[in-house]
């Protein structure tokens, strides 16, 4: 038998476990424990569960249990029901309102009459009251107003002084309180005077007036209610009744029209107040004269009748007022030399025309008129 030698060493497993992988040994250990012990008490909490639904179902409190197929779609719909009440949440702004497309869908207003040169309704407010419709007991209706998100415009109307007008107000009331009217108007080129303020009367008689003749007449009326919260400055809601008032004497009154207002230099301006509600150069752009020069201006109208008119010219320096360059006469042309303190200035030009009777539908200013405006070099 072979010996072994004295400096060799036998292998010994405790040793080889003391002295190098004892740490480790340690550690495989307590881990295989405890997923030992964590499979028992897991088998243990499933066999519980078992039978306690077992035993339930067994009584009648829950159904029996569903098949794989069935929880998918279960959980299937789960999701589908999840999107729906996400996506209602995101209609509705935080404060838990209607969209503005469903408020816009649901309260659509139609005119119902049609051909009546007034455009359909917008939006009808469930917070605030809405005119929906304002009258002149002429058989004029407005359906517009600005609570609607909409405009005020209609047709406007041609009426006559003396002519008596029942005015009245519908709006909706989405808080049921107490609903208040309030009506003026504005004559052409004056200011808004009260006809009737605040009330609970929803209409007023009225008959218009001498100092409402010509272009625009302007009736507003108001609404607003009891709660104190108002939508507009002063009110919930407004809108306008706009006429061209007639003489009396006429059924309607036909005004001469300026059809076109220009200069010896070749600028020619088409619009006027009383032709297209236009009043600047037609293109816009602001023409130039220069200290010194003489200038021809000149006015092209038309009279429908036939009646003899009068033509006015006057001044305006920017910031300035009006001075009359020449007075009303019969001759439709002024030639004017441009003074040297009008230099560095821009100034308007008002040509205006009027006929022969005593109804000028801009009052002072005649029948129709329009503006030459320039820089003056």
């Amino acid at each position: 038998m072979e010996a072994i030698p004295k400096n060799k060493k036998t292998f010994s497993f405790s040793r080889f476990v003391k002295k190098r992988y004892l740490p480790i040994y340690i550690t495989v250990c307590i881990l295989t424990l405890l997923l030992s012990f964590y499979f028992i008490m897991d088998q243990t909490s499933f066999a519980k569960d078992t039978a306690v639904r077992n035993y339930l179902e067994e009584i009648g409190v829950v159904q029996e249990s569903s098949t794989a197929e069935e929880l998918d779609s279960e959980q299937a719909q789960d999701d589908v029901n999840l999107e729906t009440e996400t996506s209602d949440e995101e209609n509705e702004d935080e404060d838990g309102e209607q969209t503005r497309d469903e408020i816009d869908s649901a309260n659509k207003v139609e005119n119902p009459e049609e051909g009546d040169g007034s455009q359909e309704g917008g939006i009808i407010s469930t917070e605030f009251p809405t005119i929906l419709s304002a009258k002149d007991g002429l058989g004029n209706v407005n359906y517009n107003s600005f609570g609607q998100e909409d405009t005020w415009y209609w047709k406007r109307p041609s009426i006559k002084v003396g002519e008596a007008m029942n005015l009245s107000i519908n709006s909706n009331n989405p808080n049921d309180s107490t609903l208040y009217y309030k009506f003026e108007y504005q004559a052409p080129g004056g200011s808004f005077q009260v006809l009737q303020n605040w009330s609970t009367d929803k209409t007023f008689d009225w008959t218009v007036p001498s100092e409402a003749l010509g272009r625009w007449l302007y009736i507003m009326v108001l609404v607003k209610d009891s709660d104190g919260e108002l939508r507009f400055d002063g009110c919930d809601d407004y809108t306008y009744l706009v006429y061209e008032v007639n003489p009396k004497a006429v059924a309607q009154k036909i005004y001469p029209v300026i059809s076109s207002a220009g200069d010896s230099k070749g600028n020619i301006n088409t619009n006027s107040l009383g032709g297209n509600e236009g009043l600047s150069w037609s293109d816009g752009e602001i023409r130039s004269l220069n200290v010194g020069e003489s200038v021809a201006f000149s006015i092209n109208a038309s009279d429908p009748n036939g009646d003899a008119m009068q033509y006015m010219f006057m001044i305006q320096p920017d910031g300035g007022s009006f001075d009359v360059l020449r007075g009303w006469s019969s001759s439709n042309t002024f030639t004017w030399t441009i003074p040297e303190e009008l230099a560095d200035t821009k100034v308007y030009i008002m040509a205006s025309v009027k006929d022969g009777d005593s109804y000028y539908l801009f009052g002072d200013s005649g029948d129709d008129y329009t503006y030459l405006i320039y820089n003056i070099d």
